[in-house]
């Protein structure tokens, strides 16, 4: 059974670049706009895994990410974190607020490819 990652990233060309990169590598891919949508997406589908940009208008992923680890049905689901904001302490702040990983935007495919395998 192939696994399901949940990409979230307000930017649709990157959306669509990261869904493309992980359906090559077999994944189902289920994407999200925004971090409302994607609190939606995430209680409906239960992803293996969500790929979540942290600057996003409104709900961003720091509001997603807490909200997941405050629910025990969703705590679980492994998050990485992309943001292009790489100065300061933010893969610390996200490995202190639950992310499983932290990758600085631009990505390439072998980066995202090794860091979905680690956690799912």
């Amino acid at each position: 059974m192939k696994k399901c990652v949940l990409v979230v990233e307000d930017e649709p060309d990157l959306r669509r670049l990261f869904g493309i990169m992980l359906s090559g590598a077999g994944y189902d891919v289920v994407d999200a706009p925004s971090g409302e949508r994607a609190i939606e997406i995430v209680k409906e589908s239960l992803p293996d895994a969500m790929l979540l940009d942290l600057r996003m208008p409104g709900v961003d992923g720091w509001e997603v990410l807490a909200r997941l680890k405050k629910e025990e049905l969703l705590e679980s689901i492994p998050v990485i974190v992309i943001s292009a904001h790489t100065g300061g302490d933010t893969a610390a702040a996200a490995e202190r607020s639950g992310a499983s990983d932290y990758l600085a935007k631009p990505v390439d495919r072998e980066q995202l490819l090794s860091a979905i395998a680690r956690v799912v």
